[in-house]
Parts: structure tokens; sequence; C-alpha cells
């Protein structure tokens, strides 16, 4: 996943946002991928490609960059 980019941006923002990526020639397959909601803090959920939705659990041990 080396060059892969996450932005939050503000919901009135994100359009924006995305033109402005898909812009670039670097960004022609950037897309919205979710929106930040109001409920459990620090908990995030995914929909599957089946349209269930599961809890993303934090990844266990040490949390370190890529090293080469």
């Amino acid at each position: 996943c080396e060059g892969r980019f996450l932005a939050i941006v503000p919901p009135t923002e994100w359009e924006t946002a995305l033109s402005t990526l898909q812009a670039l020639p670097a960004g022609a397959g950037a897309c919205r991928i979710g929106e930040v909601v109001e409920g459990s803090a620090g908990r995030v959920l995914l929909r599957t490609e089946i349209g269930s939705h599961r809890r993303l659990e934090r990844l266990s041990g040490e949390q370190l960059p890529r090293i080469c």
C-alpha cells in the first residue's frame, strides 16, 4: 500500500477535495471511501461487499512503518 493517501476533510469540502485530487495524474483513481458520523467514538464500521457491516479492529503489536 505504498503511495496511498487518506484525507479527512469537512463534509462541506469533500467534493472540492476529491475533484482537486482527481485532476492530478497520480490522483486519477481517487475516490470517497467513507464518512465520519456521530456515534461510538473510536469505532470504525466497514460495509462489506454483500451490504453487511463489521467492526474494524485495531492492529495488534507494534505500529511501525515499513522499514526497507
